[in-house]
């Protein structure tokens, strides 16, 4: 290993996207310190100071000082899990709430170069503070309704010549071990006729954008990388419902002005790292959907062979040479 101070990789221990970085750091003999979210309480200890002194005690290894870290990513919101002595629901959510509120005290205590800040990734997650800050930087979006009125809903769908429907939310319902997902998917007549249903939670309404083209725009620090994603059944509204072997890839030429927007977006946000996902229509225009700050880029950089996971590595070890 090198003596440059470690790059802390803050993540989960099924992470495609953290293992992509794992092994780049490896081959370049980079220092790194790995921690995953779900061994904090149970399985390892952690103990601050007011000056900023974190110390990190796994329970089966030595004490790791994160003093000299210069800088860290950030996957994602914590995935806490408590002891399994801990049986009572009341004191389940206690004591990860308690830990949360660890974890959110010192990042936001600290002076180290991030990719992204956790602050920034709970600010940028949010739909409607995406969408709005896109329109008023001048990126085209469609014609969009967010509300949980049915009169309202069913105004909208009848000025539109078609309509989607899409959560605010990751869109992940818990579901037995596992989740169910709702995707973006069209509205029918029928699917606003009742009233009940809509008024449960509020969704995002959008006029639909007639694809010939999904773009994935992923930006590390200034770099920007750009796939079509194509599917031979045309353009599906969401193109993860399409059958995997009907999709193509291929890298994309992003029109200046479009490269521009998207740069000030992420600099908006106050994020170094986004996944945006625009759409591309028959005329060449672009339309923007939403951005991910904590996106996978591993099928886009496998598919295209654009050096996403070498930006990412590059970028943070930017910060440990100043």
């Amino acid at each position: 290993m090198t003596n440059k101070p470690p790059v802390l990789l803050l993540t989960e221990r099924k992470d495609l996207a953290a293992d992509l970085l794992v092994h780049r750091l490896r081959e370049k003999n980079i220092s790194f310190l790995r921690f995953n979210s779900e061994d904090f309480p149970s399985a390892v200890n952690l103990s601050w100071t007011p000056a900023g002194e974190l110390i990190l005690i796994p329970k089966s290894g030595l004490p790791v000082s994160l003093q000299k870290v210069r800088s860290a990513w950030y996957r994602r919101r914590p995935l806490l899990k408590t002891p399994r002595s801990v049986t009572m629901r009341a004191v389940k959510e206690f004591v990860s709430s308690e830990a949360g509120m660890f974890l959110e005290g010192y990042w936001r205590s600290t002076s180290w170069s991030w990719m992204n800040h956790p602050d920034r990734v709970s600010f940028s997650e949010n739909k409607l503070t995406q969408l709005h800050l896109a329109r008023s930087l001048g990126l085209p979006i469609p014609r969009t309704s967010v509300t949980n009125d049915p009169k309202a809903i069913r105004a909208f769908c009848r000025s539109q010549q078609g309509t989607i429907a899409k959560p605010l939310s990751a869109g992940g319902i818990p579901w037995g071990k596992g989740s169910l997902l709702a995707f973006t998917v069209p509205l029918s007549s029928r699917d606003v006729k009742a009233s009940r249903p809509l008024r449960l939670a509020p969704c995002i309404y959008q006029e639909r954008v007639r694809k010939v083209a999904d773009i994935r725009v992923t930006v590390v620090g200034q770099e920007v990388f750009t796939a079509e994603i194509l599917s031979k059944a045309g353009s599906p509204c969401d193109w993860r419902l399409a059958d995997p072997k009907d999709i193509q890839y291929r890298p994309h030429r992003l029109a200046p002005r479009m490269r521009r927007l998207c740069l000030r977006l992420l600099r908006a946000l106050g994020l170094s790292y986004g996944a945006i996902d625009l759409g591309l229509d028959a005329h060449g225009d672009y339309f923007f959907f939403e951005i991910n700050p904590s996106g996978q880029w591993g099928w886009i950089e496998h598919h295209t062979s654009q050096p996403i996971t070498a930006a990412i590595v590059r970028d943070l070890m930017e910060a440990n040479e100043g």
